[in-house]
């Protein structure tokens, strides 16, 4: 008994430092990126920020298709297949870059620069893979920690020489080669940390087995990836590379918190730690309930934060040349928060290996985004994409799958717990954007003053939770004591 008390304390503690290590390390790294953002938006034109969209959707779509969804299983598998792993990497990446070397002629459909751009860009598929194991392994060992330097100074590297090279005049190329060497610098320093933890086997026998077992959560993951990068394919195949580039900067910056800081550190220890619970359904649900909570209580202020103050920061922070996308940020931002539940439910299906229903889910909204987009772009331009992103249809089968593992009582919390979150940050911004007048500055500062009257509220209904939590981790007490029997 002492020694499962034990275990879970030091699960809950690995959780617990992981976690807060992620927030530190994207915390950092997003800040180096937003702040090296707005300097290279005023360095750069909108047409070339639409190219270099272009380029990064060409590039993510490959990124994915290398990985054929393998880092996901990984992390849910018992076995040590990072031989496997490094080795289909190597293979993925080398057969992209060559297939893009040779189609990349037909990218000047889009745009007659993107051949030779795209060509060099590919570079990046193949830098990417090569961290793969080093991440997936720190990732599914709960040690994030560790990589806090790692992804910092990848930041400045990427931010540093974009924007040296922008100061040259050499506009997208200083992106891709930012992006480039901020990705070898990562890699570089994952490996020189975790080269002596890793137990690589290198053989060919459980491929097969990898790729099988993976194949639904490949499908999810390129559909997923194409569901995010999608619109500015469509919206550069209708309209110019300017719009896209707008378009670009505006989805950059309504999903940059939400999106880019706050889910992806929680989720980077979330789902290895729900791997760890799924063969305790009880605790598994609650991870998910109180995870979700935690989520939304970060991503709810900041999305309602840009809902009503698009305007103070694009006009404060990007300048006159960038203000045609204050309505699309206005709408942007509240597409990161119309589905709370499937949020961190993805997460929840896949250690139960619902795969199908997540395939299922993925296509469906691809499929609802791209239609919409097509005919909302058409007929009324970017703001009608911006449009497409609330539409949440295709995640009915997912919300349904997840709320059919709840108990009732677990699913009222959830929807009052997310009652409570939406309505104290949406009136609260709401009636302090009333009172700010017209001034930017009185305004933002009445921003900052909701957020932390809301942070206030948060606490005083959802504080005792998380203090049980990081309780239960650095004292010793079992996690199911402490919270999953409130």
């Amino acid at each position: 008994m002492d020694d499962k008390i034990g275990n879970e304390a030091g699960l809950n503690r690995n959780i617990v430092v992981s976690l807060a290590s992620s927030y530190v390390a994207h915390f950092f790294k997003m800040g180096i990126s937003f702040g090296s953002r707005i300097l290279l938006a005023r360095l750069i034109t909108p047409d070339h920020w639409g190219i270099f969209a272009e380029l990064l959707l060409i590039i993510t779509i490959c990124g994915a298709i290398r990985d054929l969804g393998i880092p996901f299983h990984i992390i849910r598998e018992k076995r040590n297949f990072y031989g496997n792993l490094l080795l289909i990497e190597i293979f993925m990446s080398i057969l992209l870059i060559i297939i893009v070397q040779i189609l990349a002629p037909l990218s000047s459909l889009l745009n007659s620069n993107l051949p030779s751009l795209l060509r060099v860009f590919s570079l990046f598929i193949f830098i990417e893979g090569m961290g793969v194991v080093p991440r997936i392994f720190a990732q599914k060992q709960l040690q994030i920690r560790r990589t806090v330097i790692c992804d910092i100074l990848s930041g400045i590297a990427m931010a540093g020489i974009s924007i040296f090279l922008a100061c040259l005049g050499y506009e997208t190329w200083s992106l891709i080669i930012g992006h480039i060497t901020g990705q070898l610098v990562f890699t570089v320093l994952m490996w020189n940390t975790f080269k002596n933890d890793i137990e690589i086997v290198l053989e060919f026998r459980n491929t097969g087995y990898l790729i099988k077992k993976s194949a639904f959560l490949f499908s999810v993951w390129a559909l997923t990836i194409t569901w995010g990068y999608v619109d500015n394919g469509i919206i550069g195949a209708f309209l110019s590379e300017t719009d896209v580039g707008f378009y670009f900067m505006a989805y950059f910056i309504a999903f940059m918190a939400p999106s880019q800081i706050i889910y992806p550190s929680i989720y980077r220890v979330v789902y290895p730690a729900m791997a760890h619970l799924r063969e305790d359904k009880i605790r598994l649900v609650r991870s998910h309930l109180y995870s979700t909570i935690a989520l939304m209580c970060l991503e709810v202020p900041a999305c309602a934060f840009l809902f009503f103050n698009a305007d103070i920061v694009i006009t404060l922070l990007f300048g006159e040349k960038w203000l045609p996308i204050i309505p699309l940020v206005t709408v942007l931002s509240l597409a990161p928060i119309v589905d709370p539940i499937s949020k961190m439910g993805i997460e929840l299906l896949k250690v139960l290996q619902h795969d199908r229903i997540i395939l299922l889910s993925s296509g469906l909204s691809l499929f609802v985004l791209v239609v919409l987009g097509i005919i909302f772009t058409k007929n009324f331009g970017t703001i009608g994409m911006a449009y497409s992103n609330l539409f949440v249809l295709g995640s009915i089968p997912s919300i349904v799958k997840v709320l059919s593992i709840y108990q009732r009582k677990e699913m009222g919390s959830l929807f009052l717990s997310m009652i409570k979150i939406y309505s104290i940050s949406f009136l609260c911004f709401g009636l302090f954007r009333l009172f700010g007048g017209a001034n930017p500055i009185f305004q933002f500062s009445m921003a900052i003053i909701s957020s932390f009257i809301i942070g206030l509220f948060y606490y005083k209904i959802f504080g005792k939770f998380f203090i049980s939590f990081i309780k239960s981790a650095f004292t010793g007490l079992s996690l199911k004591d402490e919270l999953f029997n409130r």
